[in-house]
């Protein structure tokens, strides 16, 4: 969560890239840590292990409620996205501006890239220091299967299109005034001759009229 200052390029810090970034992953991580858990906890059998945490937050009319969420979980859930997006990014830019990659597999890509991201955390975080308070009752079946599940979650916070941060539209600049001078004088030369002919076809069609 890297804060960058764009006043010079004209754009207040509630408009850059990194401030709508960062609500977009904070909403996200949310609402997936506060009904997704229910998932996982239930369907892919993930077990939680804190018992030393006392603040907890997850949805009471979801699941089983056997485990509930701490609230720990929810800012590490935001890092956690945030890394994988960033992550994302840059590899499905480096496929996008390749001319050897056939853009017909962008799908295929960007999921591929989900599922890997989903595998990885599963694996990394199953092992290690936190083994004990993070653990999975079938960890091969989570990874082979449960990872393609949860890929489909983090499918939805990777960029579907890149590059993922667009400049702003420039507005068009104005014409000189020679220019729209030179356009007004042409316009009032076009509806002179356009009213001239219309005063030749009335005055013929009454000569015409009146013979």
């Amino acid at each position: 969560m890297l804060v960058r200052d764009e006043t010079s390029l004209g754009r207040p810090w509630w408009r850059t890239y990194w401030c709508k970034f960062n609500v977009w992953i904070g909403i996200y991580a949310g609402i997936g840590s506060y009904f997704g858990s229910e998932y996982f906890f239930d369907v892919l059998g993930m077990v939680y292990n804190y018992p030393q945490l006392t603040w907890r937050l997850d949805s009471a009319l979801l699941g089983s409620g056997t485990q509930t969420v701490p609230f720990i979980m929810y800012p590490s859930a935001h890092f956690y996205f945030v890394t994988y997006h960033t992550l994302g990014v840059i590899v499905l830019r480096r496929l996008r501006t390749s001319r050897a990659f056939p853009m017909v597999l962008w799908p295929v890509a960007v999921l591929a890239a989900a599922y890997g991201f989903a595998w990885a955390e599963t694996f990394a975080m199953t092992g290690g220091a936190i083994a004990e308070q993070f653990t999975y009752r079938d960890l091969p079946r989570m990874l082979r299967w449960g990872s393609l599940f949860y890929a489909t979650l983090l499918r939805g916070e990777l960029p579907d299109d890149l590059p993922a941060r667009r400049e702003p539209r420039r507005r068009l600049a104005a014409p000189p005034r020679r220019r729209r001078g030179a356009r007004r004088r042409y316009a009032a030369a076009v509806l002179a001759r356009r009213s001239h002919a219309f005063r030749r076809t009335a005055l013929l069609a009454t000569e015409v009229a009146g013979a």
